[in-house]
């Protein structure tokens, strides 16, 4: 099974896998400000619908996995298009 790490360490990971800064998801998710994401980041507070959407611009999914090594009933999360940032 994988790492296991805080929200805020696995969005670094992605984004550094994806050769991208916080700055750069910040701009792909349409988030006007980076300083959004990074305060996101710090408090430790990053709902599900952002951390899908990270995951998106990353090339990643968001998923629930059952403790164990049970890979057949993993949930992977889809992004809601409801909830894109807008750049307006």
């Amino acid at each position: 099974m994988g790492m296991k790490v805080t929200i805020a360490e696995a969005i670094r990971l992605v984004a550094m896998r994806a050769g991208k800064s916080i700055a750069q998801v910040s701009r792909d998710m349409g988030m006007k400000a980076s300083s959004n994401l990074v305060n996101m980041m710090a408090r430790g507070d990053v709902k599900s619908s952002v951390l899908t959407r990270i995951a998106d611009v990353c090339g990643y999914e968001l998923a629930l996995i059952p403790k164990g090594e049970d890979t057949e009933n993993v949930i992977t999360i889809k992004e809601d298009e409801k909830c894109r940032y807008s750049s307006d």
